[in-house]
């Protein structure tokens, strides 16, 4: 702000007060003569950043805008489309239950889930290793 604004201070005591954490906005002036001689260059201070409000105002409209692309609905569409009547998928595990059953059914959901995600909107636009990398980092979480 004082290189923005090229605001001047003055120091009340003798420029040399103590800056540190706790006493860091007693003297303006010293403040800003510490940034200088620990480097600070007044040239390579930033524009001011955009406003919280703006900000927040932008945000909440790419978020609604992303929800207008992808409503709930659609969702919920894809996953009755791959929804699947196989007992193997709903398998009670008990004592009687193999291995092989037990991948079997791991192997059916795990295709179904690759199904769904092909369904939800800009899911296959996204680059192949994207999709990999999302189902693998999910897959876990989806199938509970």
């Amino acid at each position: 702000r004082t290189v923005r604004k090229d605001l001047s201070y003055a120091c009340r005591e003798e420029k040399n007060c103590i800056i540190d954490k706790r006493q860091r906005n007693r003297c303006q002036y010293c403040r800003y003569q510490k940034c200088l001689n620990m480097g600070m260059k007044r040239e390579a201070v930033q524009e001011e950043r955009q406003r919280t409000k703006d900000r927040d105002t932008s945000e909440v409209e790419s978020t609604s805008n992303m929800q207008a692309d992808m409503p709930l609905e659609r969702i919920i569409e894809a996953e009755k489309r791959v929804e699947c009547n196989d007992p193997l998928v709903a398998l009670v595990v008990n004592e009687n239950t193999t291995v092989n059953n037990i991948c079997q059914a791991t192997n059916k959901q795990l295709f179904q889930l690759v199904q769904w995600a092909k369904l939800i909107p800009h899911f296959t636009s996204l680059p192949l290793s994207d999709q990999v990398l999302l189902l693998r980092a999910g897959w876990n979480e989806l199938l509970i």
